[in-house]
């Protein structure tokens, strides 16, 4: 699997700019993209626990986040953003899919020592299954209402959501759940074993519903900067 290090480079600086600009504290979450996807679906990790083949694929998997993560790690460094990763299959456990336990005290503790968390979408045990996926989705809104986030931004390849195919379609600026049946939730064209923007649009509505301002936005140049500025971006808000 490949990495785009432009793209990851220049999110990286926008952090930092927007870390210094607003004196507040980030915690950051990356997703699996075919790091981890790739080998979930192969090895069937969505599945109850049947055998020694899932259990291999959860170490492989994992340890395919693992190399995702420092890539992140790296860049965020070269950034100058002193920064941490959140190991998720050591720090907590599902119940069918959902977060059962986590330590995200541990985060708090990060930040309070000026450090900036970096978590991921990573293979988990599950009470109800055996194993299961996390997705950065909803670790992100987990962590968010745990530790108190004001704002959650959400990083996607399209500038939002769609009703129809991105780019020939109505993109719709906000979002609630009564719009649901109005999307198109069929906007990840790779392999997605967490549900996509399905997946993620259920996630973040929760979070919003709780009071945290919530959107949807591309990686085009200056956005996330904007966005975690407080700045009008061209994207989509979502509320609960």
């Amino acid at each position: 699997s490949k990495v785009k290090q432009e793209n990851l480079a220049q999110l990286a600086c926008e952090l930092k700019r927007a870390g210094e600009k607003l004196g507040t504290r980030l915690v950051l979450v990356h997703g699996a993209g075919p790091f981890g996807h790739v080998l979930a679906e192969e090895y069937d990790l969505k599945s109850k626990l049947s055998g020694p083949r899932q259990i291999k694929g959860f170490a492989r998997t994992h340890r395919s986040m693992q190399d995702l993560n420092l890539l992140v790690l790296d860049s965020l460094l070269d950034a100058g953003i002193n920064c941490a990763p959140i190991q998720p299959s050591c720090m907590g456990v599902l119940d069918d899919g959902r977060i059962s336990r986590f330590n995200f005290r541990v985060c708090g503790d990060l930040l309070d020592a000026g450090l900036t968390p970096v978590g991921f979408g990573d293979v988990l045990v599950d009470l109800k299954k055996g194993i299961n996926i996390l997705s950065g989705d909803q670790l992100a809104c987990f962590l968010a209402g745990k530790l108190g986030a004001k704002r959650c931004v959400f990083v996607t390849d399209y500038n939002g959501l769609y009703e129809g195919e991105p780019g020939k379609s109505e993109k719709l600026d906000v979002v609630g759940r009564g719009d649901l049946d109005r999307l198109s939730l069929d906007m990840t064209h790779s392999t997605d074993v967490t549900g996509g923007i399905a997946g993620k649009v259920r996630e973040v509505m929760d979070l919003a519903s709780a009071g945290v301002s919530c959107e949807i936005i591309s990686a085009e140049e200056n956005n996330l900067f904007k966005a975690l500025s407080g700045e009008k971006v061209v994207g989509t808000r979502i509320v609960g």
